[in-house]
């Protein structure tokens, strides 16, 4: 379980990471004011850097897949550790001589 807890925790850094770097690449984030804006005035503001936003895409889709089978693999990692601490007989060994 404490394994799955930190594969979680990294992937939210790695998304924070990827956020932070759209941000550093000049992503707009808010207005330059105190009003709030519509969406139509947000799309205006991204004009020109749709770049940014598929960056961002690209370097998501990594993180994702890199750590896609890791969850499964944790899980069936425990639960093999488990059957072979129980005592549980291995698929070719004969019922009849545990």
């Amino acid at each position: 379980m404490r394994s799955l807890v930190n594969l979680g925790a990294l992937l939210l850094l790695a998304e924070i990471a990827v956020f932070a770097i759209m941000a550093l690449l000049g992503l707009p984030m808010a207005a330059s004011d105190d009003r709030t804006f519509t969406i139509a005035e947000y799309v205006e503001t991204l004009k020109g850097k749709e770049w940014i936003l598929a960056i961002g895409f690209l370097l998501t889709v990594v993180v994702k897949g890199a750590l896609w089978f890791a969850p499964p693999l944790i899980a069936f990692t425990a639960w093999a550790r488990r059957r072979r601490f129980a005592g549980a007989s291995s698929p070719r060994s004969p019922t009849w001589a545990r």
